[in-house]
């Protein structure tokens, strides 16, 4: 079943300007798509008047199959069977007009504050700063604008489209802990941590202390933005005076509550004031120990602040439970082991993501000297794919593979997989968990090859000097690639060489010896692959068709590949059969509704590859297929070379100028397209 997004049938009116009016929209929706159904809240008078002004003869059938589509899948899901009550978590009480709170069983709630631990990732931890000691008499001060923040911890669609406003989060929140909050309840509990608190910056970087009318506040925010903001902030005067006093220092930086279009920017700097808090209170105190959290939707710029600050945990869209989670980091309670799933950039450019970009993006490094500058690196960035630390230590050894020829055998049901072995081993203190990441590195391919490729993955836990051995297998069809003459499908190359690394910052382009690459490996094909002639008898296979066995259509696709062009990695399909034929076939086989009675389609309104006895031009009879139901008699025969002699001299004469009348051009309007008379697979 296929569902929009929301109000998408309407904006191809309203905003992709491809219809005239919602009416024209919706029937470019049904005559030319396939949705079953429009995800529209509001107006829907204009979705039905639009259904009924459809041609109920021309339509009734694509309705009907988009109704019966959207009720199996509902028949699927149950929803025929269920029933449930939709109660709000809080409402008013008409009685005593008391704001009353559903309560929450106590397991999801410890269900959802592990799930929020284990999405926080450690980033930084200067000289094992983190955790604190629990019993240590500290004095810590709480400061920044996502500190008091139950909705920036949450983010967009939370509660409403763009988010809960901040300063309505009792409205809409029936459970939840901010950073301030759960560092006070965590000295409420024990005597020698002291917590005191600052605001800092509002989350747009302007002054949280400032008392004027709305004009000067706005005329503050210009100035911040254009650079002319007072530097001496009350809010940030106020945060230095307290962090002298103070042993440790927590600023929580991030972002405003988004969603989709209304949150797009175009700078990944934080507003200014953000960045200008935590470099205050660096200067104030500058023995001062301070760990920095980010709260937000997406990797806003820390480059100017991590050098500064000693730990940094992102904790991107956490949720409500953030709070605690952050003080189970901190205290030691949790031991953290989650790993980021994108790149975190450092700089605007994005050099560096994703982190499985082209071999070939490179950045250009300064050498100091004056441009052009020649040397051309990896692109720095803030912390790599899969990057994130823990207070215990793992170290990686004895990178083992089962093979170093990866074998491709043509239509076996035995899946060729290559299995990776490494021993791992907790060399720390602490017991923890850790993610083990395998990464290919291919040396060349058809296609420029991606920097690496996360391939497989396994999350184990160990205690303090345990050690476990780590296997993990990658199939063959895992090591496909988009090949350089079609993008639609996934081939193998012969001849391809790859390494194995294992960890986050494991590079074995740059240092293929590296203990954490294993050893190359090549994939080889059989001498007669040829990728689009694989993939159209796959085709034939799922077809029904009786037309070929798996062994008769490899034959008859791969028999003129010749060793010259294997030996260079050229992969010629016999005559006809090439990615164009494969996508014909598909158009047929893949559709909804297809059957092997529809045989003929393949070979009538594709190229008969088949030479087929009375249906290929050229026939030369070696072909033993034939979809000719009768044979040829001498008067069709004769009558084919009359009408073959007549068409010739009609263009004899046509040629001539005998049929163009005088006062026309000759070539006027002529056109000649190219013919392909061979195609690469």
């Amino acid at each position: 079943m296929l569902v929009t997004d929301y109000h998408e049938i309407f904006n191809l009116y309203e905003w992709h300007h491809t219809a005239d009016s919602r009416s024209h929209a919706l029937y470019q929706a049904i005559s030319e798509g396939t949705v079953d159904m429009s995800m529209i809240a509001y107006e829907p008078e204009d979705f039905i008047d639009g259904m009924l002004a459809l041609d109920r003869i021309t339509f009734q059938k694509r309705i009907r199959d988009s109704a019966r589509r959207v009720l199996e899948l509902k028949q699927v899901l149950n929803m025929f069977e269920e029933s449930f009550e939709l109660r709000p978590l809080r409402f008013d009480s008409k009685e005593n007009n008391v704001e009353v709170k559903t309560s929450i069983p106590e397991a999801d709630l410890q269900a959802a504050l592990v799930m929020t631990q284990e999405s926080i990732v450690l980033a930084k931890n200067n000289e094992n700063t983190l955790p604190l000691d629990l019993n240590a008499p500290l004095n810590i001060l709480v400061t920044g604008p996502t500190s008091t923040s139950l909705s920036f911890q949450s983010g967009g669609w939370t509660g409403q489209w763009q988010g809960v406003d901040s300063n309505l989060e009792d409205h809409w929140f029936t459970y939840g802990s901010t950073v301030l909050g759960a560092f006070q309840r965590e000295a409420a509990t024990q005597s020698k941590w002291q917590v005191t608190y600052q605001c800092g910056v509002d989350i747009l970087g302007n002054d949280c202390e400032f008392e004027g009318d709305s004009d000067e506040n706005f005329l503050q925010t210009v100035e911040g933005w254009v650079g002319w903001k007072d530097k001496n902030l009350k809010g940030i005067e106020n945060a230095m005076k307290k962090a002298r006093d103070a042993n440790v220092v927590v600023i929580c930086l991030g972002e405003e509550n988004y969603t989709e279009k209304p949150g797009d920017i175009r700078d990944l700097r934080l507003p200014e004031g953000q960045y200008e808090l935590v470099s205050a209170i660096k200067q104030a105190s500058p023995d001062t120990i301070i760990f920095l959290v980010y709260f937000g939707g997406r990797p806003r710029l820390l480059a100017d602040v991590v050098p500064v600050v000693d730990a940094v945990l992102l904790g991107f869209l956490p949720g409500p439970l953030a709070g605690d989670a952050i003080v189970d980091i901190i205290s030691g309670r949790h031991n953290p082991s989650a790993r980021l799933p994108i790149t975190y950039p450092k700089y605007q450019d994005l050099g560096g993501v994703p982190y499985l970009h082209a071999v070939s993006d490179k950045c250009t490094e300064n050498t100091g000297d004056v441009l052009p500058h020649w040397n051309n690196i990896p692109c720095e960035v803030q912390w790599p794919f899969g990057y994130g630390l823990s207070y215990s230590q793992f170290s990686y050894e004895d990178i083992r593979v089962n093979t170093k020829i990866l074998q491709h055998r043509w239509n076996t049901k035995v899946e060729t997989e290559l299995q990776i072995n490494v021993i791992v081993t907790n060399i720390g203190n602490v017991a923890g968990s850790d993610s083990v990441l395998f990464f290919i590195f291919d040396e060349f391919r058809s296609t420029t090859p991606e920097y690496k490729q996360l391939k497989a993955y396994q999350k184990i836990w160990l205690s303090p000097g345990d050690s476990t051995e780590v296997s993990v297998s990658i199939l063959l069809d895992d090591l496909r690639f988009v090949g350089p003459h079609d993008d639609t499908h996934y081939i193998l190359q012969d001849g391809l060489v790859f390494r194995v690394g294992v960890g986050a910052e494991v590079d074995c382009r740059v240092a293929p010896d590296d203990d954490h690459c294993s050893d190359p490996v090549t994939i080889r094909t059989e001498k007669d692959y040829v990728a689009a002639c694989e993939a159209a008898c796959q085709v034939w296979d799922q077809s029904g068709c009786d037309t070929f066995t798996s062994e008769s259509c490899r034959k008859e696709c791969s028999s003129d590949k010749s060793q010259n062009n294997a030996a260079h990695g050229i992969e010629v399909a016999n005559e006809g059969w090439g990615w164009t034929y494969v996508t014909c076939l598909e158009s047929f086989v893949r559709k909804e509704g297809w059957d092997s009675s529809g045989c003929w389609k393949m070979t009538t309104f594709c190229r008969d590859v088949l030479k087929s006895s009375g249906m290929y031009k050229f026939e030369n009879g070696t072909s033993s297929k034939t979809f000719s139901p009768h044979g040829t008699s001498l008067a069709t025969t004769a009558m084919s070379l009359f009408a073959g002699l007549f068409a010739a001299m009609m263009i004899y004469l046509a040629i001539n100028g005998r049929f163009t009348p005088k006062e026309r051009h000759q070539h006027a309007n002529a056109q000649f397209h190219p013919v392909a008379t061979i195609e690469f697979a």
